[in-house]
């Protein structure tokens, strides 16, 4: 259990971490928005 906890709380800091980096660049929402579907994250 306490695994899988971790495991979420990484998982949400890794998506954080891109939308940071995606900000940074100044990609268009809309198209961050496809990169981070067409990665499946």
């Amino acid at each position: 259990m306490l695994l899988k906890m971790k495991l979420k709380r990484l998982t949400v800091n890794y998506q954080n971490n891109i939308i940071q980096i995606l900000i940074k660049k100044k990609v268009p929402t809309r198209n961050s928005k496809k990169s981070l579907k067409h990665m499946k994250i």
